[in-house]
């Protein structure tokens, strides 16, 4: 059974996806804490972690100007536990010449009604790191 608190954590981050998709940036620096973490690893031109939201905003500016607005973060399934929400997503793109579709996991941590931490597991880092070289 899903309680209030992960019904309402699923909902945000369910909004933190549309937003994104919708390049609204205003809706996502409402999403995320001002001194959110996105915890992953170095990928090619991509650092991996981002300190705060200006931080944030840029790596998703970046990912947009890479891929010349092609990159997209589907969600396919999502489940609550607590103050975390679990999303197993499709990530694709093009850039130079290159293509790149995998799976992802990512695990948003919501705390006072916003998300304060993302810790992003890539389903294939090879291929993730010969998309983004």
């Amino acid at each position: 059974m899903t309680t209030q608190t992960e019904s309402t954590n699923l909902e945000l981050v369910k909004r933190g996806f549309a937003a994104f998709a919708a390049a609204d940036m205003a809706t996502l620096a409402g999403i995320f804490d001002p001194n959110v973490q996105w915890i992953s690893s170095r990928t090619g031109i991509l650092d991996g972690n981002y300190d705060g939201w200006h931080a944030l905003s840029g790596f998703f500016a970046q990912l947009a100007t890479e891929t010349d607005g092609t990159f997209a973060s589907r969600p396919l399934t999502f489940a609550g536990s607590g103050d975390d929400v679990f999303v197993n997503a499709s990530a694709a793109g093009k850039r130079k010449g290159r293509s790149l579709e995998q799976d992802e996991v990512l695990i948003f941590t919501i705390n006072d009604g916003r998300v304060q931490k993302v810790r992003a597991f890539l389903g294939d880092h090879a291929a993730a790191e010969r998309f983004w070289a």
